[in-house]
Formats: C-alpha cells, structure tokens, sequence
C-alpha cells in the first residue's frame, strides 16, 4: 500500500507556528498517511475509528491522541475531532525543558480518555485560536495544558479507567482557587468512604490518594509561580503545603529544579516567547 506523506510547510505559511481544526470526518474519508510534523487530536464527537499503523482502534468523545511524526495512521466512520498540528521541534523542546515526554512517547493506540475534560480542552483550543499564530508562548501555552490533563487520564492498558465521580471529583478539586491540605477534603467532593476513594484512585493511577494530590499540587503550584508573581512561601499555601521545606522537597522532586529557580526558568522563557503576527 503506498502511504502518503503529509508536510507540514503544505499546512503552515511562516512565521505561523501551527494549523489548527475542527475537522468532521465522514464515511469514506480517506487511506493511511504519515506525515513530518508533530500533531495532537480528540474526538469531540464519535464514535471514531482511529487506525494507527493499520490497526482499528475505537476511539469515544473525550479520548486524546497524541501522534508522532511519521507514524502511519488514518481514521473511519464519522465524527468530529479537533486537530493540532506542528513542527516536532517544539515538542522535543518541550520534553527537553520539562521532561514531559511520557504522555507524547506513548504509543498512538494508547489515548487518554478524558470525557470530564472537553470543556477544558474547547476553552485551551479557542485561547490557542484567539491567539497570535507565531507566538511560541501561544502554542506551548495550549500544548502544556493538554499534556497536563493527560497526566492525570489513563492510557489504555493501563489501570482501570476512573468511574465518573472520581473523574469529577479530580475535577472539582483542581478548580478550587486555594487546595486545601491533606486527603480529606477530597474524599469529601468525591462522596464516598475514604477506603472506596483509595481503592478505586489505586486501581485507576497506580498511586495513592495523597500522591496523586501531590502531583496536582504541584503542577498548581508551578503554574502559579509560572503565571504570576505571587511570594513562593503564598504560592505554597495556596497549593496545600503547610510546610515550606516539605513544599521545597517535592516540588523539586517532581519538576527536576528548585521553585525559584523554576520560576527564573519561566520568566526568561515568557521574555522571548511571543511575537504579534
């Protein structure tokens, strides 16, 4: 079979960085092809057939697909899927800067099923719209947030998938504007026994219930000393960590630098990172 390759200067007029779509597949759209680029999608309507190197793979509304440069693949049926496409030398910048590089490494039959997240990934797309097309911040800014939710989704093969109210409840609580301390107050907005919350985040992330709020914790954190300019001792706080040196010690351990030099790290970063078109 001759498989097609797509190029991304075919998509993409510089200085753009990107080309971005809501693109409705019907019956019959089209074989398997690979292309030079970087690209990430969801299905916000299906069902899908996703065929990656051949292989019928049944993708649902919610379920997020990172494809790598390359890889043959095509899809089936007929639903709506929202699509990303750009250079592969940001994402490897991306990985570089963050070490970020499980959730896109993962091979392209494994999606994260995020059904709770939609709305997130609708609002992250129209910002990324909204904004200039060459501005590096613009792009890296969307692609961090969807990397982030996939984190905290379950790849296939991997776990069990969450139960909806736990889904909600990880939800609900990343929302909250200051994350209180300690288990409790989740096992709370989940509205089950603190034993059931346990067994079923287990089950879902291989975790524990207090090392996956520690995750969010800190991913909030980072974004906080990223966004803004906010006392990191505030920053802490704000994040559950009522202890500073404890807060050091786990920020470090999961982001690789120290806060502050985190927060030197983005700020330089930001200074050169965005143009107007």
């Amino acid at each position: 079979m001759d498989i097609g390759t797509l190029r991304l200067v075919d998509f993409v007029t510089p200085p753009c960085l990107f080309h971005a779509m809501r693109h409705h597949i019907r019956p019959g759209a089209g074989g398997l092809h690979r292309h030079d680029f970087s690209e990430l999608f969801w299905v916000e309507r299906g069902p899908l057939t996703y065929w990656p190197d051949g292989k019928p793979l049944r993708l649902e509304a919610g379920d997020m697909v990172f494809v790598r440069p390359e890889r043959a693949h095509g899809f089936s049926g007929e639903a709506v899927i929202v699509n990303v496409a750009f250079a592969a030398a940001t994402m490897r910048d991306l990985q570089a800067r963050h070490g970020a590089g499980g959730a896109w490494d993962r091979a392209p039959d494994s999606p994260y099923h995020l059904p709770e997240a939609l709305g997130e990934l609708a609002a992250a797309f129209a910002t990324l719209l909204s904004g200039p097309p060459d501005s590096r911040l613009n792009l890296e800014s969307f692609l961090l947030r969807c990397m982030a939710l996939a984190l905290l989704a379950v790849p296939a093969g991997r776990g069990e998938a969450p139960p909806e109210w736990l889904q909600a409840a990880l939800g609900k609580f990343r929302a909250l504007p200051s994350l209180p301390p300690g288990t409790a107050p989740f096992v709370k907005l989940a509205g089950r026994c603190p034993e059931h919350v346990g067994r079923c985040v287990h089950k879902a992330f291989g975790r524990t219930l207090s090392e996956l709020l520690g995750d969010i914790r800190v991913d909030e954190a980072a974004r906080r000393l990223a966004g803004g300019d906010a006392k990191i001792h505030d920053v802490a706080w704000g994040c559950g960590f009522r202890n500073l040196g404890h807060f050091y010690a786990q920020f470090k351990r999961r982001k690789g630098v120290a806060p502050r030099r985190f927060r030197l790290d983005r700020a330089r970063i930001l200074a050169g990172g965005a143009k107007t078109c």
